[in-house]
């Protein structure tokens, strides 16, 4: 008897040994499942550029202001400025593309319930309090600091607006203005 226990136990480890297992004597039919972990690194293609390329200097030229009520009132017309005109992609463009304009500095100032770009009156290297510029994304004003999404199938318009806020007590005549920012595309 214990020569058959020697036998079968022998059969038994040479099948185990061979890599017949359990699993591998299942009639047709039978499922076996096991837990696979696959890992890997990601890698998107896609790219996406500005056609105006570099620094983009957005101009308004001579602002005008009449100060006839007491107020300092701007009565330029022309106060919204294309940002970008075309954003072109290559390769994997999928995803969710979203574009941000940001401050340099990462300042913003709230009016009518927008943030915007603050703009810095050049005379006295202050901020105005009177003045700021509003992002417009297809007409509609959207938050600067802030991601937004884009559809790549229909480009959008960008605009600047230089908007007046208070009532001009801060305009200095003959002075310049500027305003710096970024504007950045990823797919979030």
């Amino acid at each position: 008897m214990n020569n058959t226990i020697s036998k079968w136990l022998c059969t038994l480890l040479c099948l185990l040994l061979t890599g017949v297992t359990y699993a591998g004597l299942r009639k047709p039919g039978d499922q076996f499942k096991m837990k696979v972990n696959i890992s890997g690194i990601v890698t998107v293609t896609g790219q996406c550029t500005f056609d105006q390329g570099g620094t983009l200097l957005v101009e308004y030229n001579d602002l005008l202001y009449s100060s006839l009520t007491g107020n300092n009132t701007l009565v330029s017309t022309s106060l919204k400025k294309p940002l970008v005109g075309k954003l072109t992609c290559l390769g994997d463009s999928a995803g969710n593309p979203q574009l941000n304009l940001s401050s340099t500095n990462g300042t913003s100032v709230s009016w009518q319930g927008n943030t915007l770009l603050p703009v810095i009156i050049d005379a006295t290297s202050k901020q105005s309090t009177s003045l700021a510029i509003k992002l417009l994304v297809d007409g509609v004003a959207q938050d600067v600091n802030t991601w937004f999404g884009v559809d790549l199938r229909k480009q959008p318009t960008l605009e600047a607006e230089l908007v007046q806020m208070t009532d001009g007590t801060d305009f200095v005549n003959g002075s310049t203005i500027s305003s710096l920012a970024t504007l950045t595309m990823a797919f979030n």
